[in-house]
């Protein structure tokens, strides 16, 4: 009360749009205080923050490239083995040519024709794919400027976060979530972008 009269407060609250429509089943509230929402988002926030600051800059970043590089190259190795099978498949295939028109073979002219056709399409498409990751593989500088975009965001995120103003705190908390769920009793899952989620996995 001001001077003996009864002042109204204007608090700010989320609306749930499902259950306040009654379009599903939500057991949920119809309507949350914003104010203790947003307190608890910010909490979650700032344990990544603290978890963020606790992790050496060059630790994160090049385990990154080295666990990309590594899955590359195991990918690369697996196909070359592939290769080599498919290669010596046609040989074999090709060996049989002079058996066929000699009478002499096990397959059919069509049969062999056909299973060379497909040994040929096998072998293109795994020089193709060998290839697509080789100059992935030679793309390090893009892999890196990749992670280390969204790491440098992050960071300034870490440090500017606590000192700007609403609108800013939404607009990172935005960019960080894909989405945010308020549950029965201010219960609060979340799901953060993967760009972000990879430095804390």
């Amino acid at each position: 009360m001001v001077n003996g009269c009864p002042v109204r407060e204007n608090r700010r609250v989320y609306i749930c749009y499902h259950r306040s429509r009654r379009l599903n089943d939500c057991d949920g509230q119809s309507v949350y205080q914003a104010e203790r929402v947003e307190k608890i988002v910010v909490d979650i926030l700032h344990r990544y923050f603290a978890l963020f600051k606790k992790k050496a800059r060059c630790e994160v970043l090049e385990e990154k490239y080295k666990q990309k590089l590594r899955l590359i190259r195991q990918e690369i190795k697996r196909l070359d083995t592939e290769k080599k099978t498919h290669e010596e498949e046609y040989q074999a295939l090709n060996g049989e040519i002079a058996k066929v028109v000699m009478g002499k073979g096990s397959w059919d002219v069509n049969s062999l024709n056909a299973a060379i056709a497909m040994k040929v399409d096998a072998l293109k498409q795994n020089e193709e794919q060998i290839q697509v990751l080789k100059r992935e593989l030679e793309s390090v500088d893009t892999i890196k400027k990749g992670v280390d975009y969204y790491y440098k965001q992050f960071e300034k995120y870490t440090n500017e976060f606590d000192n700007a103003p609403m609108e800013h705190k939404k607009m990172i908390i935005c960019d960080i979530f894909n989405r945010i769920i308020i549950n029965k009793g201010y219960k609060i899952s979340y799901e953060m972008r993967d760009e972000y989620r990879q430095f804390f996995i």
